[in-house]
């Protein structure tokens, strides 16, 4: 009941960000549909859907973005929830404030995601390089963002995928299912009261 009761106040922040039901309807199950073929829960994805909107991301650049940080995690440690919405929320502040900066940099790196390298490889400079720029405020997040697909997309390709071959990502895919059925089974009941 409380994976129902998230879904249900999911769908509304969906609204109030997307401007009605049927557009928060379509990226709910578009999430969903994408969470399927991760290790991660639907309802994980659109908690991170909402930070990513709500910091001026477009919903559909959402899931791509989705695809790379997944990803990246996926490949590069940990495979849990608690690790991906860190990571997601660095990224998050990183888009909020429009620039690179130590700090969300930092927050990456003590996650296991090699931010500082992957940036520096994009511009074509040092870590330190890039560090003085970044302390500078000379990197737009844009600019890490667009390494971050590319280098999850050369390096890390489809390492969440992998991960749902695993014994932990085939029961995540299984509680999901289970989670997903059962919010659909006791939809009327929420209706009626």
């Amino acid at each position: 009941l409380d994976y129902s009761s998230k879904l249900q106040q999911t769908q509304i922040g969906f609204e109030v960000l997307m401007g009605g039901a049927e557009n928060a309807t379509k990226h709910l199950k578009e999430l969903q549909d994408f969470a399927k073929s991760t290790p991660f829960s639907g309802l994980e994805f659109a908690k991170i859907s909402q930070g990513l909107q709500g910091a001026g991301v477009q919903a559909q650049n959402v899931i791509p973005l989705l695809k790379a940080i997944g990803n990246t995690v996926a490949a590069t440690g940990e495979v849990s929830a608690e690790r991906l919405e860190g990571v997601s929320r660095a990224i998050t502040q990183i888009i909020s404030k429009t620039k690179v900066s130590a700090e969300e940099m930092e927050q990456l790196a003590e996650r296991g995601i090699p931010a500082w390298k992957i940036l520096s490889d994009a511009l074509g400079k040092t870590q330190q390089e890039t560090r003085k720029l970044a302390e500078q405020g000379l990197i737009s997040s844009d600019i890490l963002i667009k390494a971050l697909k590319q280098v999850s997309e050369v390096k890390y390709g489809d390492a969440m995928e992998k991960q749902t071959g695993t014994f932990s990502g085939a029961m995540s895919k299984i509680q999901n299912a289970v989670l997903a059925a059962s919010a659909t089974a006791f939809a009327p009941f929420y209706q009626e009261i």
